[in-house]
C-alpha cells in the first residue's frame, strides 16, 4: 500500500514538472533566434531597443513589407512586417527581471518565404545586437541555432556571401 502511495506522488510530481517545462518552452514562445542578458531594467531596456532600432511605430504607419516595431504588452514588443493579408513576419522581443540582469529574448512567430523579408530580417537581428550592446557593452548576447548559421551564410563565410 505504501509502495502504490509513494508511487503515486511521484508520478504526480513528474507530470507538474513536466507541465512546467512545457508551459515554459520556447517553442511556445516562437523559434528564439537571440538571447541576451543586460545589467539594466526591464523598462529602460525596452525604452533602449525601441530608441535604438528606430522603427515605425505601427502597421499602419509602414509601408507594405515594412518592419515595425509596437509595444503589445508590459514587457513585451512586436516586431512585424506590413502585409495586406495578415500573413506578414511575426516575432516578440521579451524582458524579464532575472538575477542582477534583464534577459531579453528575440523569438520569431511566422516568417513568409520571401527572399527580401528573410533579408531585412537578418539585418534587423544585426541592429537588435547592435542595440542590446548599446544598453550594456558588457551584455551577454547569444545567437540560438539557426540564426547563427543564417548569419554565417549571410556574412561569407566560406565562398563569398549569397
Amino acid at each position: 500500500m505504501l509502495l502504490g502511495v509513494s508511487g503515486a506522488v511521484v508520478a504526480v510530481v513528474l507530470l507538474i514538472r513536466a507541465g512546467r517545462s512545457v508551459a515554459g518552452a520556447d517553442t511556445a514562445q516562437g523559434t528564439v533566434r537571440v538571447r541576451a542578458e543586460v545589467h539594466t531594467g526591464v523598462e529602460q531596456a525596452l525604452i533602449g531597443l525601441t530608441r535604438s532600432l528606430a522603427l515605425v511605430g505601427s502597421p499602419a504607419d509602414a509601408a507594405y513589407g515594412q518592419l515595425f516595431l509596437q509595444q503589445t504588452a508590459v514587457a513585451t514588443l512586436t516586431v512585424g512586417s506590413r502585409s495586406e493579408i495578415g500573413r506578414g513576419f511575426r516575432a516578440l522581443i521579451t524582458a524579464e527581471p532575472g538575477r542582477g540582469a534583464t534577459e531579453i529574448r528575440y523569438a520569431i512567430l511566422r516568417l513568409p518565404g520571401d527572399e527580401t523579408l528573410h533579408a531585412a530580417v537578418l539585418q534587423f537581428e544585426l541592429l537588435l545586437i547592435e542595440a542590446i550592446r548599446r544598453l550594456d557593452a558588457n551584455a551577454d548576447v547569444r545567437l540560438v541555432g539557426r540564426a547563427l548559421r543564417d548569419l554565417d551564410r549571410t556574412t561569407g563565410q566560406e565562398g563569398g556571401a549569397r
